[in-house]
C-alpha cells in the first residue's frame, strides 16, 4: 500500500521586509513580459521573499524521505496592488515534480518555478529534465507552460536562471550535446582523484573508501558523482549557448552571476565538504 504524502504548509511569518531586486524583476515580468537583453543582465541580484521560500523547501525536504522533491509556481497577481503569490502547499514528488499553475490567467500569471534537490547538485541535464524544461517549456494538459525564472534550492546552495530576449527554444538533442561536451573527461578524472586537499592527502586505498562513502551519502548513490559534476558545467555551458542568466547564492539572498572560476571554486568546496564528512565517519 502506497503511503499517503501530506503536503507541507508554508506559514509565512508576517515580516515588514521590502522586496529584493529579484522580486521586483518578477513583478515587471508578470506585468509586461519584458525580458532583459542578455548583455544587460546584472552581475548581482538580491532576494527576500523568494529566497525565504526556497530555503523553507530545503528545510522541509530534510524532515522526511517522503519529501524527495518539492516545488511550486510563483504567480503575479495583476489586480491592484500587484503582488507575488506563493502557494502555501507545494507539490511533492519523489524523483521529480510537475506543480500546479494558473490556467486562466486573467488576474494571475505564473512567472517562476521554485523546486529543490535533496543533494548539492545543480540543475539536472537534458533530455526531459530541468534544463530542457527551462529552455523549451513543456506541455501539461495541452497547455504550454514556460516561465522566465527558475530557482533551484539545495542543502547548501540556491541557483537562479533568468530568460532573456535572446533565449530561444533549442532542440533537445542539441541541448544534450552542449551539456555533454561541457565535461572534459580527463579533467573530470583528475578532479575526482586530486581536485581537493582531502583527495591529495589520502593514499589510493583510503581515498576510494572515502569516495565511495561520500558518493553514497552525499551525491545520490553509487556511480552518480559524474552526473553531479556534469550538472554544474552542463548548466553553465547551456546558459552561455542559449543566453540566459545563471546565478548562485549561499542561501543568503545575495545572488551572483556564475563565472567559470566561481563555478570551479563552488564545485571544489562542495566536493571537499563531502569527502571530509565521509573521512570523519571512517576516521582516517
Amino acid at each position: 500500500m502506497t503511503e499517503r504524502v501530506i503536503r507541507p504548509v508554508y506559514r509565512e511569518e508576517k515580516r515588514d521586509i521590502p522586496y529584493g531586486e529579484l522580486e521586483h524583476l518578477l513583478i515587471s515580468l508578470g506585468e509586461k513580459t519584458n525580458l532583459q537583453r542578455y548583455t544587460d543582465l546584472p552581475p548581482t541580484l538580491t532576494s527576500t521573499e523568494i529566497e525565504t521560500y526556497a530555503n523553507w523547501l530545503t528545510k522541509i525536504s530534510q524532515q522526511s524521505p517522503l519529501y524527495g522533491e518539492l516545488g511550486a509556481y510563483v504567480h503575479i497577481r495583476r489586480n491592484s496592488p500587484t503582488k507575488i503569490v506563493i502557494p502555501t502547499r507545494p507539490d511533492v514528488g519523489k524523483d521529480g515534480i510537475t506543480p500546479a499553475f494558473a490556467r486562466k490567467r486573467t488576474t494571475a500569471s505564473p512567472v517562476a518555478l521554485i523546486h529543490n534537490h535533496p543533494i548539492n547538485s545543480c540543475f539536472s541535464q537534458p533530455r526531459g529534465h530541468d534544463m530542457e524544461s527551462f529552455v523549451n517549456g513543456y506541455y501539461d494538459q495541452d497547455d504550454h507552460i514556460q516561465v522566465p525564472v527558475w530557482v533551484l534550492t539545495t542543502p547548501d546552495d540556491n541557483y537562479l536562471l533568468i530568460r532573456t530576449q535572446e533565449t530561444t527554444q533549442t532542440d533537445g538533442w542539441q541541448l544534450y550535446n552542449i551539456s555533454y561536451n561541457a565535461v572534459d573527461r580527463s579533467k573530470y578524472l583528475n578532479f575526482r582523484r586530486f581536485g581537493t586537499q582531502t583527495g591529495r592527502s589520502l593514499n589510493q586505498q583510503h581515498f576510494w573508501e572515502v569516495f565511495d562513502l561520500a558518493e553514497k551519502q552525499y551525491f545520490g548513490g553509487e556511480g552518480v558523482f559524474e552526473l553531479f559534476y556534469a550538472s554544474f558545467f552542463g548548466t553553465f555551458n547551456i546558459a552561455q549557448e542559449c543566453k540566459f542568466g545563471f546565478y548562485h547564492s549561499h542561501k543568503d539572498g545575495q545572488y551572483r552571476r556564475v563565472t567559470q572560476k566561481s563555478l570551479e571554486d563552488l564545485l571544489t568546496l562542495r566536493y571537499e565538504q563531502a569527502l571530509n564528512n565521509a573521512r570523519s565517519i571512517l576516521r582516517f
